[in-house]
């Protein structure tokens, strides 16, 4: 897993290019030819190396971004100045997917201690919600029992 910009995990649907014989639990792109390179097995570089070929595309970049495809250029930049992998360093984070969101607590709900109220993303798997929900219940539960074990009778 790649680190962003903003020093989060980036996670991709498809399997990032990769340097060396890291296994990557995505499933490659066929290999461009017999004996590629990993990283030539991703679909990142098929989308940079499309980029490379478009004559539109290297007219806009040979205009330092103006041109019919300016908005392209504004996210992708030139992909005619370096390597795949300068470019892949500057842009990788255009196709991870966005952060999930977390599990978290809702403080305005209830004013009752041995009430718990929840906001649970939806779009989360089930199992990820799950571990987060334990993670929070957990310690107010315990608190909670410490709470009922030194109250007096």
């Amino acid at each position: 897993m790649k680190k962003s910009r903003a020093n989060r995990p980036l996670f991709f649907v498809y399997a990032p290019p990769l340097k060396g014989k890291r296994p990557s639990n995505r499933r490659a792109v066929e290999p461009p030819y017999k004996g590629a390179p990993a990283w030539k097995c991703s679909v990142y570089y098929y989308w940079w190396e499309y980029l490379r070929r478009h004559e539109g595309y290297r007219q806009t970049c040979e205009s330092a971004g103006r041109g019919k495809f300016a908005d392209l250029y504004a996210d992708f930049g030139n992909v005619h100045k370096g390597d795949f992998w300068s470019w892949w360093t500057e842009h990788a984070e255009l196709f991870a997917e966005p952060p999930i969101r977390h599990v978290s607590v809702e403080h305005s709900v209830s004013t009752d201690q041995n009430t718990l109220a929840l906001i649970v993303p939806l779009e989360n798997k089930l199992s990820v919600s799950m571990k987060q929900i334990r993670r929070l219940l957990e310690p107010q539960v315990q608190k909670a029992a410490r709470k009922k074990n030194t109250e007096p009778s």
